[in-house]
């Protein structure tokens, strides 16, 4: 079965051509992070280019001489004077985000007439903004948006496929930022949320993936529950956990250090408590207020191994600046980072995790901070 499933993958792969395009996640991260992105595919000896590749040609062909000329290697390249052209190196610069932007609306104002725009779309969308600005008004994220209807109106299933291409489910804040008010958007992301929810409990309750955190108590407490579902066959196992985890309407929400069920316990989210907003009508995190110390003492939260390079950062990022401060003299000044280096790698014990961590076993407190984990 294995050798036939590879068989008919590479064939697949034969039989298309995908195009890829390198670059970084930058937005909520703590380091520049390199990812990968579909930007099209063809039958393979096609030689038709798709549209995504063909804007990427050309502004690599009209960017190349002046990537030479100065030696940067920036997909995009600006001048550092209004006037004229460089005559040195230091002359062109990186293009910055703000004036792509900027271009991006004196494009749409120069080029598109907007003056006919209506108050409002059909489906209730205020234009008026947009017509009154002649264009200004339009944010590059808002594309987007508008990939994640077309590609889901176009076909539910690439649900996983929009997950994965968009890489910010686990990135809440700018989760929020772009799905505004869309109800078949919003449909999208809670059905791909109640997915992994799913997994979350099943591989839980078979045993198959460890947790840390206050939620993890709650879990704990419904794994026999969930164990006494199990039949032996897998494929109606796993819908019987899905069925309790919709009757229990159990969401999860994603960030980097860990996953979020509020919906068990809203009016005591942490995050909310101290933004003055609890309730429990509030069914998303209060980000804002969010922070991995925050989430920690909340009863809604926990961590599982997908969350492992977080941790792992984190404690060698503290730990070190701990101990050159203690080799210094300065210990005693370093208490958060002596605390947040205990409490992620109790996470990490927890976790079964970082073991290839010198440090992590020898860590002083360890055990004390498992409890809290």
């Amino acid at each position: 079965l294995r050798q036939r499933q590879d068989r008919e993958f590479t064939e697949r792969m034969l039989l298309n051509q995908i195009f890829y395009l390198r670059g970084k996640l930058i937005k909520l991260m703590q380091y520049p992070t390199d990812a990968e992105w579909v930007l099209g595919s063809r039958p393979m000896g096609s030689d038709w280019i798709p549209p995504p590749v063909q804007a990427l040609i050309v502004v690599d062909r009209l960017m190349r001489p002046w990537r030479q000329f100065s030696g940067r290697n920036s997909m995009f390249i600006g001048f550092r004077n209004t006037l004229g052209l460089p005559r040195s190196a230091a002359s062109v610069i990186h293009l910055p985000r703000e004036s792509l932007v900027k271009y991006q609306r004196d494009f749409f104002s120069q080029w598109w007439d907007l003056s006919r725009l209506p108050d409002f779309s059909t489906r209730g969308e205020d234009l008026r903004r947009y017509r009154d600005s002649q264009g200004h008004a339009i944010r590059s994220h808002q594309w987007r948006k508008t990939f994640a209807n077309f590609l889901y109106r176009t076909n539910a299933a690439l649900l996983q496929a929009i997950s994965q291409h968009f890489k910010h489910l686990s990135l809440a804040m700018t989760e929020q930022g772009y799905i505004g008010s869309d109800p078949t958007l919003l449909a999208v992301l809670d059905n791909v949320r109640a997915q992994h929810t799913y997994d979350l409990f099943y591989e839980v309750a078979l045993g198959e993936r460890l947790i840390a955190g206050q939620m993890s108590k709650m879990i704990d407490a419904h794994v026999d529950d969930l164990r006494k579902m199990s039949t032996g066959n897998r494929n109606h196992d796993y819908e019987r956990i899905s069925a309790w985890v919709n009757l229990n309407e159990y969401r999860i929400w994603y960030q980097e250090h860990g996953k979020c069920l509020i919906s068990a316990r809203p009016e005591k989210a942490r995050c909310h408590e101290l933004a003055g907003t609890s309730s429990w009508e509030n069914l998303a995190p209060a980000y804002a207020t969010a922070s991995p110390a925050v989430c920690m003492t909340c009863c809604c939260f926990l961590v599982d191994p997908q969350h492992e390079a977080f941790w792992r950062t984190r404690f060698s990022e503290n730990f070190a600046a701990y101990d050159e401060a203690k080799r210094t003299g300065f210990a005693s000044e370093y208490r958060v980072a002596y605390e947040r280096a205990r409490q992620s790698a109790a996470v990490l014990h927890k976790l079964s995790l970082g073991h290839d961590i010198p440090e992590l076993a020898e860590f002083a407190g360890i055990e004390g901070e498992e409890a809290d984990a």
